[in-house]
This record gives structure tokens, sequence and C-alpha cells, in this order.
């Protein structure tokens, strides 16, 4: 009998080898050209693995999809999840089914996945963390610089209006106290000042 951790990892890479293919096919590539492009992205892969992996070889490895990824112009997040956003994911992770968007929000960092299934069979709702909150300013911050070009304009600059100082003056503000935000976010999820992972 075929445990579930080999079944989830046999589902997993079908549905990124179909991505692989699917993509690969949509922009109009022979699989050696695919494995070119790997190539020049500094990761061969050959294109007997690429033909392996598009027809579900178990275990593919992270950098083998972020490599792919690349090479086929394609967020990795839709050659794990190519039916997103609409798309219900069977086995998200071995007993946990989710919806595709749910699971791009997990990836992404936007959100943790929606529920945890106690001992006793109760669903409890997981609540944010720090990495979680991480995403969300530094989604915010984007906003923020996108739709406020003058952010790093000098305020004093001859020829702005007062209204514009002090919309200059507000935003910086706020930009700099999100910066603070995610920087004791970082802190607080990996144990340092500097707000990385320690070695």
């Amino acid at each position: 009998m075929e445990n579930i951790a080999d079944s989830w990892h046999r589902e997993m890479s079908k549905r990124v080898g179909g991505a692989v293919a699917a993509r690969r096919k949509a922009i109009g590539l022979t699989a050696q050209r695919l494995a070119d492009r790997c190539k020049e992205l500094g990761v061969p892969i050959h294109r007997t693995t690429i033909t392996k992996i598009e027809n579900g070889r178990p275990r593919f490895d992270l950098g083998e999809l972020l490599v792919l990824a690349a090479a086929l112009d394609v967020p990795p997040a839709l050659l794990l999840f190519p039916g997103y956003p609409d798309e219900e994911i069977k086995q998200l992770l071995p007993g946990l089914d989710a919806s595709s968007r749910a699971a791009v929000d997990w990836l992404a960092g936007q959100a943790l996945l929606p529920a945890e299934i106690g001992d006793d069979g109760t669903i409890h709702i997981r609540r944010g963390n720090p990495g979680v909150e991480i995403g969300i300013l530094v989604r915010y911050r984007s906003d923020l610089e996108d739709k406020f070009p003058l952010l790093w304009v000098d305020p004093e600059r001859p020829g702005l209006d007062d209204g514009t100082r002090d919309a200059i003056r507000r935003y910086r503000r706020e930009w700099l106290e999100l910066k603070q935000k995610i920087e004791e976010y970082r802190a607080q999820l990996w144990g340092t000042s500097e707000g990385g992972a320690d070695a």
C-alpha cells in the first residue's frame, strides 16, 4: 500500500509537470529550446530531464522549479498552482485541500493556510504571524511607492506647492513607519536584530 506522502509527491509532480508542458507549448518552445533557455540562465537542465519533469518525475528540486519558471517567463507559483485563481487544490499538503488562491497567498507570504485540523477533528482558524505581516506590509509599501512617485523628492524643492510638500512629508513618514514595522516583524520571525535567518 502506497503511503500518503508518496501519493502527495506524485500528484504534485504531475501538476507541476503538466504546467511546465502546457506553458512550454503555449509559448511555442521545444523541450530542447527550453533546455537552452535554462542553460542561458546558468542552470543547465537537460532536454530529457525536462521531458521527465513534464511526465511527472517525482521529487524535482526547488532550483529546477525556479529556473524553469524563469525560462518559461511565468511566476513559479503558477507552475505549482496552474489553475490559479479558481481551481481547488486537492492535497495542497497531505490531508489538506485548499483553493489555489489560498495556496498562492500562502506561498507569497500574504496569508497562512486557512485552517488546522486538531487531533479531535475540530478545525482551528490560523491567525497571522510575523511572516504574513511582512508580506502584507511590503505590498502596502510597494503600493505607496507606486501611487506616490514624489515620495523621495525633497519637499523643500522650489516650485512645489504647500499641499504637495505636506503630502511628501506625510507619505515619507508613513513609508518610514512601514519600514520600521517590517524590520520589527523580521526580528520577531527570525529571532535576530538583523532580520535574517541565523546560520
